[in-house]
């Protein structure tokens, strides 16, 4: 027997060729860990359903701050992470409480930067009464 283009003979029958990117079939159940939620998001050409599990965290921004970001060095330590920029950011560290933990964390605003430290300031000024609200984030992971 010959099966259609994208099927191939396995044990007496066409069974359509696809590409599993998803590691869970749509029949599975997906366990989080307590305090996690499965949600689909999306699926693959086989029709697996892919899943990330999230977890509801809350963000309270500690500082908010204006630094010149001219270096590697600089932009990390303020940011956690690199940006290409040589201008003024603002910077605005949180922590990030999530089943009870609480974790320090650095983050900056990626656009839009200033030219002139007043002018960071200034924006930085209207932002500032972020510090302390808490607020509601999700972060998810694929399973």
């Amino acid at each position: 027997c010959t099966c259609s283009s994208g099927y191939s003979w396995e044990n007496g029958s066409c069974v359509k060729q696809c590409q599993a990117t998803c590691s869970y079939s749509p029949t599975e159940t997906i366990v989080c860990r307590e305090g996690y939620n499965a949600s689909v998001t999306g699926r693959d050409d086989c029709g697996n359903i892919c899943y990330q599990c999230c977890l509801s965290y809350k963000k309270v921004v500690t500082d908010v701050y204006c630094f010149y970001a001219d270096s590697y060095t600089t932009i990390t330590s303020n940011c956690g992470r690199n940006m290409s920029v040589r201008n003024y950011v603002i910077a605005m560290p949180y922590d990030k409480i999530k089943l009870g933990n609480t974790t320090s964390e650095k983050s900056c605003q990626s656009f839009p930067t200033y030219t002139t430290l007043s002018a960071c300031e200034q924006a930085a000024d209207k932002l500032k009464s972020q510090i302390g609200v808490a607020q509601t984030q999700v972060a998810c992971y694929s399973i």
